[in-house]
């Protein structure tokens, strides 16, 4: 008998008024977590396009080196105090 399989899915929104903006995007080496507050980053995840985490991380400084991702399309999942917010980057070579 297989064991159960839980799939959870990663859903994309996106708002109008953004609390934070990635620049630049596209990037090849790293990013930056630009936000229009002071909002504290309490953790920060990236998933690709199939919605599995590749990395979390906890950013000092707000900038996150993506050298060693594939090319491609990901997702940015930042939780701040005031909740979770979404957005996408595109990794080039």
């Amino acid at each position: 008998m297989e064991p159960p399989v839980i799939q959870k899915r990663l859903t994309y929104t996106a708002i109008s008024n953004k609390m934070f903006e990635i620049t630049p995007n596209p990037s090849n080496s790293e990013i930056s977590l630009k936000s229009n507050n002071q909002s504290i980053i309490l953790s920060t995840k990236i998933f690709d396009y199939s919605g599995r985490i590749i990395t979390q991380v906890l950013p000092k400084d707000k900038t996150l080196d993506i050298r060693s991702l594939e090319k491609g399309l990901y997702f940015i999942q930042i939780e701040t105090p005031e909740g979770m917010f979404t957005d996408k980057f595109v990794k080039e070579d």
